[in-house]
């Protein structure tokens, strides 16, 4: 570029502007050029980073140390030069497509003359995929109004949800959420909830059996309470019958009459054997001691 500077009617400055040392800072920005990305199985740009209207060109690269797993993508960098004299650069970061990429964060590293330190811009990768895994659980409510809430993994969130129940039709939906209008054992059934979004569909099925207040109790409570009740018995037991003032406290208890013994809590050994009702049991022990 050629400036004309007209100091004098006689006498023209020309400056090229081109040769000249003036530097220009980039304008660096992140973004995709083709949204969405979906994931297709097929490899494709990911996300662009551009450094523009630079003098000199910029250095673009890509890092992917703050991804929480590795991935495998790759990178590609291409410049192009404007009218002015300043450069673009677009550093493309490449890749197939997965879900496994969503939500991945990633940085562009732009170094420049006119930069005091490296610029570094955080990137979330956003890919698209149909809905996969639909689960259903018990939702949070009283137990006198159970509900199902159907949870799935996709992008973009699903915006239809489909609850159906074989050959019944009294279901009440809200994004997700089936409400039971009563309870009772006719609410039994196979329930199924599909959703969908604009890459695909998917279901999930959940079995209702015998519906009310038990039945939304998780199974694992009630095989862990008596557990824990037979081994609270058994320790209390063992306790009662493994040390020797305990044990003799309880054969006065048991064995012993209300004549020798008066006040059982308090007994000693010496009651205790000369106690007529324990002698065979006091005779047993000491053999057993022997």
């Amino acid at each position: 570029m050629i400036v004309h500077l007209l100091n004098h009617p006689k006498h023209k400055t020309h400056i090229n502007m081109e040769k000249s040392t003036y530097k220009f800072p980039p304008v660096i920005s992140v973004a995709v050029e083709t949204p969405p990305v979906v994931a297709e199985g097929q490899e494709s740009i990911l996300a662009t980073c551009t450094a523009a209207n630079a003098k000199p060109p910029a250095d673009i690269r890509w890092s992917t140390a703050s991804a929480r797993q590795p991935l495998s993508l790759t990178t590609s960098t291409n410049t192009t030069l404007n009218p002015d004299g300043t450069a673009t650069v677009r550093g493309h970061l490449k890749g197939e497509p997965s879900r496994v990429m969503h939500q991945q964060e990633v940085q562009c590293l732009v170094n420049h003359t006119t930069l005091s330190q490296q610029k570094v811009v955080p990137y979330e990768i956003d890919i698209h995929y149909p809905p996969n895994s639909v689960k259903i659980i018990i939702h949070e409510r009283p137990p006198q109004a159970p509900a199902f809430q159907c949870l799935v993994d996709a992008n973009p969130p699903p915006t239809e949800f489909t609850w159906k129940r074989l050959n019944r039709s009294n279901l009440s939906v809200r994004v997700g959420l089936l409400e039971l209008v009563r309870v009772g054992p006719d609410f039994s059934g196979l329930y199924s909830c599909e959703v969908s979004n604009p890459y695909g569909a998917a279901s999930g099925f959940l079995y209702v059996h015998e519906v009310d207040q038990r039945s939304i109790v998780p199974v694992t409570l009630w095989v862990f309470f008596p557990i824990l009740f037979l081994c609270v018995v058994t320790v209390s037991l063992w306790l009662l019958f493994s040390r020797g003032p305990l044990r003799e406290r309880a054969m006065a208890q048991f064995c012993c009459s209300g004549e020798a013994i008066q006040n059982p809590g308090r007994v000693s050994r010496k009651e205790l054997q000369d106690s007529p009702a324990c002698e065979s049991v006091e005779v047993e022990k000491q053999k057993g001691a022997v």
